[in-house]
């Protein structure tokens, strides 16, 4: 959500970016709905457009879900201008969680961000119940890790079962149609061939899964960055010192 500095540019910025999860929530009768993340606004009275918020709450019958923050009371954290909020929350349908849930804060030496994660148990049946079949997961295949002397052979051999459409081939007749429809059929048959030989031979990867800009020294950095942040969580979360400084260093 676009942070809310008081001006009020900034907070009818805000106000239009409501509008625009209300018509998702308008478009979708009949539906549940669970929106988590980043709203920029704690829930404590001091944000304008926190109303904002509780009325799109209260006219859509969603509950803006409280945090536990037994152990931690933030999930944003600068820890240079010693920033720390909690801004981050989940809003949902009332029927997905029981009376009394809370979200809970990630605290993972996995995230180098400047967020903490956060998590909230639903109630699966319900959520299901309001869900058709899943949209097919989108993949790519990686060639340069194919087996390519599988594929040649399942090639070779799929390819040698294809009859050859020899009256098209040698037809002369300009814009012949039935051997266009040959012809076709023909080009299908190669394509067939060529994607069933690629499931044994080729991986397949979901798109976005792989980044392809990663290296083995950026892995080692990631490293050092996780290490120096679990010590600093060890700690007791220093905001100032030797520790404290080393975490500013890696981020």
């Amino acid at each position: 959500m676009p942070w809310d500095d008081g001006s009020i540019y900034q907070h009818d910025k805000y106000i239009f970016t409501i509008g625009c999860i209300q018509a998702v929530v308008d478009a979708h009768p009949n539906c549940n709905f669970l929106f988590g993340g980043d709203w920029n606004l704690c829930k404590n009275g001091c944000y304008s457009t926190e109303l904002c918020v509780r009325r799109f709450c209260t006219d859509n019958e969603l509950c803006w879900i409280d945090t536990c923050t037994d152990h931690i009371d933030y999930t944003y954290h600068n820890d240079t201008n010693d920033h720390y909020s909690l801004i981050d929350h989940f809003i949902c349908s009332a029927n997905l969680i029981g009376e009394g849930d809370k979200s809970a804060i990630m605290v993972d030496g996995l995230n180098t961000s400047d967020h903490f994660a956060i998590s909230l148990k639903i109630n699966l049946h319900t959520l299901l119940g309001g869900l058709g079949s899943s949209a097919p997961s989108i993949t790519k295949l990686r060639w340069d890790r194919a087996n390519l002397q599988l594929y040649q052979s399942v090639c070779a051999q799929s390819l040698a079962s294809l009859d050859l459409p020899l009256d098209a081939l040698l037809c002369t007749e300009r814009e012949c149609v039935k051997h266009n429809c040959d012809l076709d059929c023909y080009y299908m048959d190669i394509v067939r061939c060529l994607n069933t030989a690629s499931v044994p031979a080729v991986p397949r990867v979901k798109t976005g899964v792989e980044k392809h800009w990663w290296s083995q020294e950026l892995d080692e950095l990631k490293s050092q960055c996780i290490e120096i942040t679990d010590q600093w969580r060890s700690a007791g979360y220093p905001r100032s010192g030797e520790m404290q400084a080393k975490v500013q260093g890696s981020n």
